[in-house]
Formats: C-alpha cells, sequence, structure tokens
C-alpha cells in the first residue's frame, strides 16, 4: 500500500503480475519455513495473499476516490 501511495505500483500493476506474485509469495513462505509440511506452508501464505490481494482493493479504492475528486 505504502507503494502505492508514493507511486511506484499501481493497482492495475499488481493485478497484471498477480500469478507471479503467488508464486514467489509460495517460494518465500517455503524457503522461511522451518517444516516442510503443506499445512505450514498453507497457514502461512494464505494470509500474505490476503493481504496482497487487499492492497489491489485499497489502491482501487483510493484510485476511485482522487478520480472522483478530479471531477469535481
Amino acid at each position: 500500500v505504502f507503494l502505492q501511495l508514493i507511486g511506484v505500483v499501481t493497482p492495475a500493476g499488481l493485478r497484471r503480475t498477480r500469478r507471479y506474485a503467488v508464486v514467489g509469495i509460495v517460494a518465500l513462505v517455503a524457503v522461511l519455513t522451518p517444516s516442510g509440511d503443506p499445512f505450514t506452508l498453507l497457514i502461512l501464505s494464505v494470509p500474505m495473499l490476503v493481504f496482497y490481494e487487499l492492497a489491489i482493493l485499497l489502491g482501487m479504492l483510493r484510485d476511485r476516490r482522487r478520480r472522483r475528486a478530479r471531477t469535481r
């Protein structure tokens, strides 16, 4: 969300790279978890994926507000 606020990434860019983000998040969690079981991988990767999707949603809402403010 911070990177969206300073203009480094856009919600559209995050949506385009969603597939790579999912693979990257799962790979990062697989490397960082001490055990190799799928349950731990799932428990740790799902919240990170939810945060990624939430960042897209918040960015879209922020952009919509900015567009409405400009047209008024």
